[in-house]
């Protein structure tokens, strides 16, 4: 399966999809991803597994947090995400996730890491 083809299989599920889109704009950790996403950390590790497993996101521990970040060398799939990023006033979930990002750090308070 080449890259393009994993990556859509992912992003059907719209949590998942979500979750690359805040990768792609920003390294985070599983509680900024919950918080901003109000998911339950177990969901977003189970995820982020997933993307581990298929190369889609690289990770760095800083302290007692693992911070994420996207990566992909299909340009096909980087330049999809840029559209979307680009464009996501036209999308109210995308908007309002992107808009959280930037106070992302109000949400390490609740971590259990």
């Amino acid at each position: 399966m080449n890259k393009l083809q994993e990556f859509l299989k992912l992003a059907a599920n719209e949590d998942r999809f979500r979750m690359l889109l805040l990768l792609f704009q920003d390294k985070l950790c599983v509680c900024h991803m919950s918080g901003i996403l109000n998911l339950s950390q177990p969901t977003v590790s189970k995820n982020l597994a997933k993307f581990r497993d298929t190369k889609f996101v690289e990770s760095e521990k800083d302290g007692k947090y693992i911070y994420y970040s996207f990566s992909c060398d299909d340009d096909c799939v980087n330049n999809f995400l840029a559209d979307i990023v680009k464009s996501r006033d036209n999308y109210p979930l995308f908007s309002e996730d992107s808009k959280k990002l930037i106070d992302k750090d109000q949400y390490l308070s609740f971590c259990t890491c």
